[in-house]
């Protein structure tokens, strides 16, 4: 009985150290890592009832994202400035 209990002891203890041993990435990996894991939505497309899987990583969702903020800036700027007689 002793002797398991000592084991299970030991057991534990080993797996705490090694859980707590510190990583040697730098910040700029980590942050390299965030942006290239992968994010999976399903999404139904315009006009349609199937949904369907959309797997992007971070990086290309920023980037969708800004594209389609400079579209609507460009078209709202279009759509102001074609009003303008002149």
């Amino acid at each position: 009985m002793k002797v398991a209990k000592h084991l299970s002891i030991v057991c534990l203890a080993s797996i705490l150290v090694a859980g707590c041993s510190s990583t040697t990435q730098t910040p700029e990996q980590i942050a390299a890592r965030e942006q290239a894991r992968q994010v999976c939505k399903d999404e139904a497309p315009t006009g349609s009832i199937m949904k369907r899987s959309r797997c992007r990583s971070k990086a290309q969702q920023q980037a969708d994202r800004a594209a389609a903020q400079e579209m609507m800036r460009n078209r709202t700027s279009l759509s102001t400035g074609s009003s303008e007689s002149p």
